[in-house]
């Protein structure tokens, strides 16, 4: 298969899942700048270069750039590569209102330092499944399916499969970005222990308080202020990644 190249002109989204020869350099046929982007490098590996500095990326990396920053892309093409693309811009989620949030992640870290995120076996299982997706719509397969009577409800399905994907790559941003914190506190690291170890019963920050003897409101702020998420995001991103 050389490539499949999908999206929705409606809702402003462009997809593509390339193999090997299918691109001999970082030219891609739709416009990225002022674009939200990610790669997610299925094999292979490549580089990435934003005001010249170049960044390499590998065989289970997923990269990430807002619509301030356009890259410069290059594939292994002689090893052999594999990558999935996704690029949309900013109005993209306004069409159904949803909370501009899920873009939080794509701005909220210093410029060209925190693109790349190396994704766990586990969870690029996820992912791929959440790509693929998209790859049956490209091959009719959920249009035999459903019977969809127009493109619209078919770019319907792609906007969806668009949010699903930031959802989830939210929730590997956001624990990694606890994972990347240096010198955290003893006791914060035990309140990560003690979540760690009972993600399957009740947790709240009212019950975490009491079981560190700690202030609630107190535990709240210092939390989102280290990790700068909440303790309940966390703890629902825990649960989402178990």
């Amino acid at each position: 298969m050389a490539a499949i190249i999908n999206g929705s002109k409606i809702f402003d989204i462009e997809y593509m899942h390339i193999h090997n020869e299918s691109l001999s350099s970082g030219y891609l046929p739709f416009e990225i700048k002022g674009r939200y982007m990610f790669i997610y490098t299925v094999s292979g590996n490549g580089y990435y270069s934003i005001n010249g500095k170049p960044q390499p990326f590998k065989s289970g990396d997923l990269v990430v750039f807002n619509d301030k920053e356009t890259p410069a892309l290059s594939f292994d093409i002689q090893h052999g590569s594999e990558s999935i693309i996704m690029a949309f811009s900013g109005t993209t989620l306004g069409f159904m209102n949803f909370d501009a949030d899920l873009l939080h992640f794509f701005s909220n870290r210093p410029t060209v330092e925190r693109n790349t995120i190396k994704i766990q076996p586990c969870e690029r299982e996820v992912l791929f499944r959440l790509f693929n997706k998209l790859d049956y719509i490209h091959m009719n397969n959920i249009l035999k399916n459903i019977k969809l009577q127009s493109y619209y409800e078919r770019d319907v399905i792609v906007f969806l499969g668009l949010i699903e994907i930031l959802i989830y790559i939210k929730t590997l941003f956001m624990y990694a970005r606890v994972l990347n914190k240096q010198s955290i506190p003893e006791k914060l690291q035990s309140i990560l222990d003690y979540i760690e170890d009972n993600l399957q019963n009740e947790l709240t920050l009212t019950i975490i308080a009491k079981k560190f003897y700690t202030n609630y409101s107190y535990l709240s702020r210092v939390f989102k202020q280290f990790f700068n998420v909440n303790i309940h995001d966390y703890i629902c991103t825990r649960r989402i990644l178990k």
